[in-house]
């Protein structure tokens, strides 16, 4: 062999060592999982960013899959997108949805896995970290430059708090944490649904100047929804589009009175504008204070209060002692684990509103039929076939006998089950359009019941929204304690999977059980009217007149109640109950008419449908305002949260006489759509000028 053959056959060994390398298994992928905010708010969705470095010398395309972990129990699994990675590190940022159940530590696991065609690719478990569920979690985000304000002190950042407020807590059931996410404008979301992972936003001039149109405009998007924002503009206006938020802010004020005149080296703490915006709530201070005896300073205080939506009797406590007024423990009629005083969040119970969206021909089989089942049975089984048996001399079969009558009683039962509970699949909402004083939709929130006639898995298309699963053991939860998780626990097939980019486009895909009702719950800012508004000056005129006659004396007052609204709350004093009833109106609107909601109840035909409608005017008494306990002692709303539990559902403070609300109902179908609308009659109450003590 010549020397020329030689070297080819090297040359051509060489050429295929890293092919058959290749060949022999995939070349490593390595991942790491970031979370972004280290201790995010209850039951709120989780940003990760998340490191992918390939170092394959091929496209590698397939996508990511994540499953939340906590011990053996799957709390939550998601697929994104396809991906496509070249050679070399690739980081990117995605929503984790938000969990059925949190878990009971602190720390959970996410098991990454990379799917595809060919193979799956195990990257690893990665530390998330959760609040507990016996505490309330806040989040204040604050955007500031990427250099320059990240190592200064935090004192500001510390009294834009409602931590130095709190009384002192021996019982210890007052668990408040606050979170403080520092970010970079390149690193705030430009989708305001991405913005419910925050209570409260603070924009530092630095980082205010810095911010891009889309990103003001989706946190507007977001405040309109109920959120909170505190701006320190800096120089106001250097920037046609950060004017133009500002004005917005101030609902339509010119640029004088958005922000203060003068430079912002001239102004502390006194030089504040507070504005209701749709739900939400935006504080506007021309400059950063330099003092801090600013901090303890009445105005402060109330801005403060103001942006967190602190209850207008605590606000009053906050002004004059500089702490809020500890919950007192108050006997209810429904067990609380926690003591009313806890801050450990509560769950809306489904039996509040499920009765009222399950099909009118639902019913369960009649006691006197299951006891007739069995007596038949029994009689069969028993002197049924030993005298049957024995007059035709064929004992021996009875060993056939009775299979055959275990089966045919089984056949019937399950045929009879299926006449009471019915044949067909139901998909029945309830859809909740919050709006402004113009009319213009703020947020929609949509609770769907699906009920199947057999197992089988369902898939949700969801597009610019949050999907959550009501799951039914959060009644449940109340009883047992806060890491009961019932019998979905360690179980995969009770936990929905979602396939897509959340939360802009994705699917939802859930297996459900024979007869077994799931609630499942979307919140979005961009959902289309399912039905015309109505006409909001009849509503204003009807409110008017219903307003305007006072309310005799509370015992008056609860015998004149609609039954939906007598059975909650019953924690409350009779005087506390009629002042609640007296800023609470529920209308009922069919065939382009409104009438009061307990008339509609008592003049609609047959007591299936006068129970539905009961329950649905009873879930917006539940929901017209904050609770009073726990947290809700403290803070009148939260900011737009897709939980389960929800809590960020209730838009009015019980505290405040000039907060009214109007619900109006209708009918479209299966479906109840009910619009509703927060009156004010005056729209930003001024910070009083008083001695700070």
């Amino acid at each position: 062999m010549s020397c020329r053959s030689i070297f080819c056959l090297l040359l051509v060994g060489l050429v295929q060592v890293p092919l058959c390398v290749e060949a022999a298994g995939p070349p490593p992928l390595r991942a790491s999982v970031r979370q972004v905010i280290m201790r995010g708010r209850n039951a709120a969705p989780v940003e990760v960013e998340v490191t992918l470095r390939w170092d394959g010398t091929r496209l590698l395309e397939g996508c990511l899959e994540f499953a939340v972990r906590d011990n053996a129990a799957v709390l939550g699994s998601n697929r994104s997108e396809p991906l496509a990675l070249t050679t070399g590190e690739r980081t990117y940022r995605t929503m984790l949805p938000p969990l059925a159940h949190q878990p009971y530590n602190r720390q959970a696991e996410v098991e990454l896995r990379f799917v595809t065609a060919e193979t799956t690719i195990a990257l690893g478990r990665f530390a998330l970290n959760f609040p507990l569920p016996t505490e309330s979690s806040l989040v204040m985000g604050v955007v500031e430059s990427a250099t320059g304000t990240v190592g200064e002190p935090a004192e500001l950042l510390l009294n834009l708090r409602l931590n130095p407020f709190m009384p002192e807590d021996k019982s210890r059931r007052m668990t408040l944490s606050t979170t403080l996410a520092r970010l970079t404008p390149e690193d705030l979301a430009a989708d305001p649904l991405a913005l419910c992972v925050y209570d409260v936003l603070a924009l530092r001039p630095a980082g205010f100047a810095a911010m891009r149109e889309k990103q003001l405009a989706a946190v507007l998007r977001w405040v309109r929804a109920g959120g909170s924002v505190c701006v320190f503009p800096g120089p106001a206006g250097s920037k046609p589009y950060q004017a133009q938020f500002l004005r917005d802010l101030a609902a339509g004020a010119k640029d004088a009175d958005a922000v203060p005149a003068g430079s912002p080296t001239d102004h502390d703490a006194s030089d504040i504008r507070l504005s209701r915006v749709g739900l939400g709530r935006a504080v506007v201070m021309a400059a950063e204070p330099r003092d801090t005896a600013v901090y303890t300073s009445a105005d402060w205080r109330c801005a403060v209060c103001f942006l967190w939506k602190v209850r207008a009797d605590q606000t009053e406590s906050i002004l004059q002692t500089g702490r809020w007024e500890p919950p007192p423990d108050k006997d209810s009629d429904r067990y609380d684990p926690y003591g009313s005083a806890s801050f450990a969040p509560r769950t809306l119970a489904t039996e509040y509103f499920l009765p009222g969206l399950l099909p009118e021909t639902l019913s369960v089989m009649p006691f006197g039929i299951t006891v007739l089942l069995l007596l038949l049975f029994t009689l069969a089984i028993g002197p049924g076939d030993y005298y049957l048996l024995g007059w035709l001399r064929r004992q021996r079969w009875t060993w056939v006998l009775f299979p055959v009558l275990c089966v045919g009683f089984t056949a019937l039962t399950v045929l009879l089950a299926r006449h009471y509970l019915g044949t067909k699949d139901s998909r029945r909402a309830l859809v909740v359009v919050d709006v402004d004083e113009r009319g213009e939709i703020l947020r929609s929130t949509r609770l769907e019941v699906i009920l199947t006639a057999g197992n089988q898995t369902v898939t949700t298309p969801v597009r610019h929204a949050w999907f959550t699963p009501v799951v039914q053991q959060d009644m449940q939860q109340m009883y047992y304690g806060p890491g009961y998780r019932g019998r979905y626990a360690g179980s995969e097939a009770g936990v929905p999977e979602c396939n897509g980019r959340l939360p802009v486009s994705y699917d939802v895909v859930q297996s459900l059980r024979q007869w077994a009702p799931q609630v499942n719950r979307t919140l979005s800012f961009d959902a289309a009217a399912p039905v015309p508004g109505p006409d909001w000056a009849t509503v204003e005129a009807l409110a008017a007149k219903e307003w305007a006659t006072p309310a005799t004396s509370p015992t008056e007052s609860a015998q004149s109640e609609p039954p939906y609204y007598r059975q909650f709350p019953g924690d409350i004093s009779p005087t506390e109950r009629a002042r609640q009833l007296g800023r609470f109106l529920l209308l009922w609107r069919e065939g382009g008419k409104l009438v009061r909601f307990d008339d509609a109840v008592r003049t609609h035909g047959g007591p299936s449908a006068d129970s539905q409608m009961a329950y649905i005017g009873r879930f917006f008494g539940m929901v017209r305002a904050s609770s009073g306990r726990g947290f809700f002692s403290v803070a009148s709303q939260v900011s737009p949260l897709a939980t389960a539990s929800l809590e960020d559902l209730s838009v009015g403070d019980p505290s405040d006489p000039t907060e009214r609300v109007v619900v109006v109902v209708s009918r479209q179908g299966d479906d109840y759509v009910a619009y509703r609308r927060l009156y004010r009659t005056d729209r930003v109450t001024p910070p009083p000028r008083i001695e700070s003590r």
